[in-house]
């Protein structure tokens, strides 16, 4: 009689084991499918743009290009900035789904975020993405939902791994 409840226990925890498998594969498919997407979109913009320089950051330079097709800037009559549609809201979460956890700079992040949002930055909310970007991995990284390696322009960041 042991024997078959050692057996039970058994096929009890091999369950659990590939169930807590297909969980992970799941997530990590999501995951994929989201940058398989997020460089789709940077290829087209790549596509329609002039070669870039040997040597360059390739997300940088796709993210020029990305501003380079931007929606021209509409001036009014005294030389300022006319009003353009409201930029969408960026809260924690949608940085945090931007990361992964393959390190980024904070260009690529940038560049993903242009691509998720779906927009044509003007000069003015290419700034704007900019400073939330800043402020979002300032205060992330102090929390430490998000992690990073390197100082300067070689810092990376990527998600926190789960525990």
């Amino acid at each position: 009689m042991s024997n078959l409840q050692t057996v039970k226990t058994a096929l009890i925890a091999e369950i659990k084991n590939a169930r807590e498998g297909v969980a992970f594969y799941t997530k990590r498919i999501v995951e994929l499918e989201k940058l398989q997407k997020q460089l789709g979109q940077l290829d087209i913009a790549e596509a329609s743009a002039p070669s870039a320089k040997k040597g360059r950051d390739t997300a940088t330079s796709k993210l020029k290009v990305m501003v380079a097709d931007a929606v021209p800037i509409v001036l009014d009559g005294k030389g300022k900035v006319k009003a353009t549609p409201k930029l969408p809201a960026t809260k924690t979460s949608f940085w945090q789904g931007l990361l992964t956890d393959t390190p980024m700079a904070n260009q690529e992040i940038l560049a993903a975020a242009i691509a998720e949002l779906k927009i044509r930055p003007t000069p003015v909310d290419l700034q704007k993405l900019k400073q939330r970007l800043a402020n979002f991995i300032t205060t992330a990284t102090k929390d430490g939902a998000i992690h990073s390696d390197g100082t300067g322009r070689a810092r990376r960041f990527f998600a926190k791994k789960p525990e």
